[in-house]
């Protein structure tokens, strides 16, 4: 095909040019990884950074998927890596790995049927883009036992439909997602069977109200036109009969919230909504069996179905991410490798009890309380403890859930289980919402209270009125006609419509909102609380000075750096060896390669070369960030290494502070790391917290008021929860996603400032809904209240206000993409 050679060639010309052929990424020197052509491009070469990509770009192109590179460019992705190693060696350690998916207690759990069809859902992480999502549907083409795939990039929730007629593996199934890049969690649809049948039910009350409201509107039109007595009585008892489910089971939240803030001694818009329905539908009835007055069947059941459909749509919108419920899942719905009578195997994670001994590889997550086995081991505790630098633990140490380990695989001895580890009970607490927000004081509630208030005062002093004079029927009308056009129905829709059109459009840029009350509450912003690592900083190590204080030439130094480091995986390793690789010729870097290194676990490097040994080292337990290349024990050089800050990072700080809200710094890191970003964003040094655990974050978050926090690593999970409002930056699947009101996909500050104008928006939007609500339901009042106008003609005008709040708040939303184009600093 014309589009194969030409994506193909346009793929070896950016090889050539130094970046990976499949990924993107720059190539090293010196571990180019060169294959032979696909076929269809006779005696070219292609050019890989590694196997893994070299493997997946040969699987793509012999599976006819690789028109996967044009959805990949069309996203102008900044090259993530977004597939990995797919080797038959990793592929079968994968397929190890996923064994418990296979088993009977797995497939209870997590196996549903549709339509007399198998189906299993994933919860998927480095869904980066288009690209990814088509991938992912069509793995049928990798699995002949898929039927179909299918992925939701709004949750990232990957659904696949089996074919039983085939030998089927859920675990060759993740195993193949992981091998491609895609790291899957189980994932269970039906914990959130309760959502669904709230909004089967929701939808089903709208739809009765919406075909009663056209039937009535039938007759209703026929009865204005002139229809004859007896024709009008009798399309008015049609219609009578069309409007009881609508009042009996449509309106029927509306009811039960007012008798719930009545209860409570508490107001709400609801109120006069129920009191204009009811009187309404009372004397609407009333004349139509007396055969004399008008009826208003068709407005009543119109202001039900506006209502009802307004507010599940905002419902919709906010449920289309991520709730607090199930992060459980995260962590807990996993396999483990279990030793028993010497022998290793993997099981599903509930099959784990105190005391089995386990063990964890390197990059796992452990997700028990344990105690370790083995003499020496080395994790990163970030979730607990906030601290972003590995921990070198000794046997018999205690590690908690939720900690990684990062050195070679260990031993441990399971001591707490479930709900019983710290993570647990941290989980507990978020799923069950104990941690309460500070309470929003969101100034349309304090509008609605007064004007619902004033609705009911007026009816009251009508009433008071027909009774002092014993004109009662004079006095139902005006009270009908006050409810009616004073009835809150713009009111009513004037946020929902605002907040529904907003996140609609957020979410066009890979903003989900969670929380619909969290754009009113971010303008009440007065103290906002930044997570470091990973937010304001990359969360990638790099090296940000380097001294020479040796005789040596610098490229010496580096040369023997780079060949200490050469073979060693560790975060500060793989900085000083992009920091030398970035000052060497290739000669130099291949300098020293054929010497023996020694790692040792938790404490730096060492090697022999020359006789000598060269130690790779921080300098002291204190300076974690300062590191040395030692000769003999005498300092050779220092390098400062720490974590970049986010180019974006001071125009969002800058942004944030221009608007009088004080930036505070949380962290888990020591005093150094946290003063030096904090001094780089012109953070005031009073307002810098480090070495914070995740429970002193939430203390901090309960202190200050008007509070935002944003983060995007599990240990800021609590402090999200206690936060007025919070936001998660980052795509990673993980407690603050789920904790989190604002859920920001890309891993990129910038959306935050997107947030606060959208979040000023919807506040002068808002403004001006209820000025306009407000002032159309005084005029419509005072004429009710004057006898101008009759429940009739109020019937009629109703509409006219929430027509006009409908055109006020989409009006605004044009040149909304060219706005944050701006922001974003594109043309």
């Amino acid at each position: 095909m014309d589009f194969e050679r030409a994506q193909a060639q346009e793929h070896l010309v950016a090889a050539q040019d130094g970046i990976c052929h499949h990924c993107g990424e720059p190539l090293d020197a010196n571990n180019i990884i060169t294959s032979e052509s696909d076929g269809n491009e006779s005696g070219k070469k292609h050019h890989f950074c590694c196997y893994g990509c070299m493997s997946v770009y040969g699987l793509l192109h012999s599976n006819n998927l690789q028109e996967f590179y044009q959805y990949q460019d069309v996203q102008k992705s900044k090259n993530p890596k977004l597939l990995q190693t797919t080797s038959k060696e990793s592929y079968e350690k994968l397929s190890d790995k996923y064994q418990f998916m296979d088993k009977k207690e797995f497939l209870n759990d997590f196996i549903t049927i549709d339509n007399d069809k198998l189906r299993v859902h994933f919860l998927i992480e480095g869904i980066h883009c288009l690209a990814c999502v088509w991938l992912i549907e069509r793995i049928s083409k990798l699995l002949d036992f898929i039927d179909h795939g299918q992925v939701n990039i709004g949750n990232n929730v990957a659904s696949f439909t089996i074919d039983t007629k085939k030998p089927y593996s859920i675990a060759k199934l993740a195993a193949t997602l992981e091998g491609l890049g895609y790291l899957p969690h189980a994932y269970n649809p039906a914990s959130n069977k309760s959502v669904k049948l709230s909004n089967r039910t929701e939808i089903l009350r709208i739809g009765v109200a919406a075909s009663a409201m056209m039937n009535i509107m039938i007759y209703a039109i026929s009865n204005y036109a002139g229809a004859t007595h007896e024709y009008a009585r009798l399309f008015d008892g049609i219609s009578l009969a069309f409007a009881l489910p609508v009042i009996l089971f449509s309106a029927k939240p509306i009811f039960i919230s007012s008798l719930s803030a009545i209860k409570l001694k508490s107001t709400s818009v609801d109120i006069p909504l129920a009191m204009a329905i009811a009187f309404g539908f009372i004397l609407s009835t009333y004349n139509f069996l007396i055969g004399s007055g008008p009826v208003y069947f068709d407005s009543i059941t119109t202001l039900v179905f506006l209502i009802l459909l307004s507010r599940f749509a905002v419902k919709v919108l906010t449920q289309k991410s991520m709730s607090t419920k199930g992060i459980s899942s995260l962590f807990y719905n996993t396999g483990v490798k279990l030793v028993k009578d010497g022998k290793e195997e993997q099981v599903y994670s509930s099959k784990i009890e105190v005391g089995d001994t386990i063990v964890v590889e390197e990059d796992e997550r452990i997700i028990f309380d344990c105690k370790l086995l083995s003499e020496k081991g080395i994790i990163l505790n970030t979730i607990n403890t906030g601290e972003s630098h590995p921990i070198v633990l000794n046997k018999g140490d205690k590690i908690k859930a939720g900690a990684i380990c990062i050195g070679p695989s260990i031993s441990l001895e399971v001591e707490e289980i479930g709900l019983q580890t710290q993570l647990g009970k941290t989980l507990e607490r978020i799923e069950s919402n104990s941690i309460q927000k500070n309470p929003a004081n969101l100034w349309a509630k304090k509008i609605s209270k007064y004007f619902t208030i004033g609705i009911i005062f007026l009816s009251t002093i009508v009433l008071l009125q027909g009774l002092y004079t014993g004109n009662l029927t004079t006095s139902f009308e005006k009270i009908l006609a006050i409810l009616i056009v004073g009835c809150p129905c713009a009111f009513a829709i004037a946020t929902p419509i605002v907040i529904a059109t907003r996140i609609n459009k957020l979410k066009s840029i890979g903003i989900y909102i969670k929380n619909e009350s969290s754009l009113e509450e971010l303008n009440n912003t007065k103290n906002l609380i930044f997570d470091k690592t990973g937010t304001l900083t990359k969360g990638d190590f790099a090296v940000n000075h380097f001294i020479n204080k040796s005789q040596y030439s610098d490229n010496e130094i580096l040369a023997i750096a780079l060949g200490i480091e050469r073979s060693i995986q560790h975060p500060i390793a793989i900085a000083i060896k992009k920091y030398a690789k970035s000052k060497l010729t290739k000669e130099e870097a291949n300098q020293y390669q054929l010497i023996d290194v020694v790692n040792i676990l938790g404490s730096g490097v060492s090697a022999i070369i020359n006789k000598a040994q060269y130690e790779i080292k921080a300098i002291t337990q204190q300076e974690k960030n300062l590191i040395g290349l030692f000769k003999d024990s005498t300092l050779l050089a220092t390098f400062e290494v720490s974590d970049s800050v986010r180019a974006e990072s001071i125009q969002v700080v800058n942004h944030l502070k221009a608007k009088d809200i004080d930036i505070h710094l949380s962290t888990g890191d020591h005093s150094d790391s946290a003063y030096d970003v904090a001094t780089k964003l012109g953070i005031n040094p009073k307002h810098i917290y480090i070495e914070q655990k995740p429970e002193e974050k939430l203390t901090l978050a309960a202190k200050l008021k008007n509070v935002t926090f944003i983060g995007d690593g599990d240990n800021d999970a609590l402090a999200m929860v206690k936060a007025n409002t919070s936001i998660a930056i980052g795509a990673r699947a993980d407690m603050a996603m789920r904790s989190c009101d604002i859920y920001v996909a890309n891993d990129d500050l910038s959306p935050i400032q997107i947030l606060f104008q959208v979040a000023s928006n919807v506040r002068e939007t808002l403004r001006r809904n209820i000025f306009f609500a407000v002032s159309y339901n005084i005029v419509g009042i005072s004429l009710a209240m004057a006898n101008i106008i009759t429940p009739l003609y109020a019937a009629i005008l109703m509409p006219l206000s929430s027509l006009t709040v409908l055109l006020s708040s989409t009006i605004p939303l044009i040149g909304f993409d060219k706005r944050i184009l701006k922001i974003k600093g594109k043309s």
